[in-house]
């Protein structure tokens, strides 16, 4: 298992968007594809924006729409998940949000893998901001061990 937390800025703006809906963020943005430029994201960010949303939660693209981007198929025997954006004004509004995705996510990718393994491996990306700074923790390890993320960001890592 392998949890990396770093300072972490992102170069586009997000003031068009609702900061009270988890974002997910783009893998790239203007990248060429086919002469024109793109919004890249992960190959399983629109079944994780459903997920999301069938749970009651709110959720977004950060940049353009599901329509509009392309999707990178990162083929592994790793479920590689896309980098989820919870603002300050999301986290103050509703404490448990973090927990509540995490175990929606976990519940997804242990459906996905169901009868493959017991206790697959995942790759994801979460960005917390609070008040002075964004950090981001990137995971890598058992969907068992996302636990350990929840307790980075609720300050007890």
């Amino acid at each position: 298992m392998s949890i990396k937390t770093t300072d972490y800025n992102f170069s586009y703006d997000l003031s068009d968007k609702d900061l009270q809906s988890v974002l997910i963020l783009p893998s790239g943005i203007n990248e060429k594809f086919k002469g024109r430029k793109v919004t890249l994201y992960t190959e399983s960010s629109i079944s994780v924006l459903k997920k999301l949303k069938q749970n009651a939660i709110k959720a977004d693209f950060a940049i353009g729409s599901p329509v509009n981007s392309i999707y990178i198929d990162n083929r592994s025997n790793d479920w590689v998940g896309p980098t989820l954006y919870f603002s300050f004004l999301l986290i103050s509004q509703n404490p448990a949000i973090v927990s509540i995705c995490l175990n929606v996510l976990s519940a997804y990718i242990y459906d996905i893998f169901k009868g493959k393994s017991e206790d697959p491996n995942m790759k994801c990306s979460f960005v917390i901001e609070d008040k002075q700074k964004k950090r981001k923790i990137e995971y890598e390890g058992p969907v068992s061990g996302l636990n350990m993320v929840e307790e980075i960001v609720n300050g007890r890592d």
